[in-house]
């Protein structure tokens, strides 16, 4: 399904029930969507929709992309019958090959059309410590695009590679993934390695004062940023050493992203700052006293 412009998806990946599929020749018969491709994202403007069996006819697809808007209809839906030659394609696999701190650690791999789990097995995926010692994970599906990977323990400091047999990976109508093997490496951080930053956040804006702060300090070798949320006027994080840009904005509705604002009708974008200088952190050591101002 295309549309027009991109929709915000809280609602509609929580309730797949306001995407209505109806036969034209028998109204009365509905077709259940199972799931969403694009279930991970905040927004989109395409939706790649899952549903159980469907015959060949025509169909009526009716989409509420919000409780508060009346449904949008296309009524030239129709189905015939083709072979399926594709092979699957792996979109994403997370996390990047980076370092990481163990609680912000998410397993999971995004496919491009619906696997069929039930010809995978428990050394489809594979974790190993340094290409050697196994770790017990299991995979955990949590609709036939989305697989999630639970795992036993993670160990701080350590360097881990992921392993996915692609030739035990099918779609729904017998393709396979691959031929090889694919490897995903990560790191957890080393709390060794870790420096303390801290410091004082102000808002010169009289109507913004309540706002939450979001910061973010991007490291300027290694391509990786973190993410604070800063309640009140002060902060203090711990931070691989190395060298930070910062930069942040006022998530004014909490939302947790900023807010860019829209032309009609007319909302200013969410305030942004950004530092001009570097931030230097030190392993084991606190640099304190960073400041930094809406206005």
């Amino acid at each position: 399904i295309r549309l027009n412009r991109k929709i915000e998806l809280d609602y509609l990946k929580y309730h797949l029930n306001q995407i209505s599929i109806s036969s034209k020749s028998d109204p009365s018969r509905n077709l259940t969507v199972l799931a969403i491709l694009e279930s991970h994202l905040d927004t989109t403007s395409a939706l790649t929709v899952y549903t159980e069996k469907i015959d060949t006819g025509g169909y009526v697809i009716s989409l509420a992309v919000d409780s508060g808007y009346a449904p949008v209809t296309f009524e030239g839906l129709n189905i015939g019958v083709l072979k399926d030659k594709n092979p699957p394609v792996l979109i994403k696999f997370s996390p990047e090959n980076k370092a990481y701190f163990k609680s912000k650690i998410e397993l999971t791999a995004l496919f491009s059309e619906p696997i069929d789990n039930i010809k995978t097995a428990p050394e489809t995926f594979l974790l190993t410590i340094m290409d050697t010692q196994s770790v017990n994970i299991r995979a955990d599906w949590i609709d036939p695009f989305h697989v999630k990977f639970a795992v036993d323990s993670l160990i701080e400091g350590i360097h881990y590679i992921m392993k996915m047999a692609e030739f035990e990976i099918f779609d729904l109508s017998g393709n396979v993934l691959g031929d090889s093997i694919q490897s995903f490496e990560f790191s957890i951080i080393d709390p060794d390695s870790l420096g303390s930053i801290s410091g004082t956040v102000a808002v010169e804006l009289a109507d913004k004062l309540k706002s939450i702060k979001q910061l973010t300090f991007a490291r300027v070798s290694g391509n990786q940023s973190f993410d604070i949320k800063v309640p009140a006027n002060t902060f203090t994080t711990e931070l691989p050493a190395g060298k930070y840009l910062v930069s942040g904005y006022l998530d004014e509705n909490n939302n947790g992203k900023r807010d860019l604002g829209s032309t009609l009708p007319y909302i200013f974008a969410e305030t942004l700052t950004k530092s001009a200088d570097t931030i230097s952190v030190r392993a084991r050591f606190e640099t304190a006293g960073l400041e930094i101002r809406f206005k």
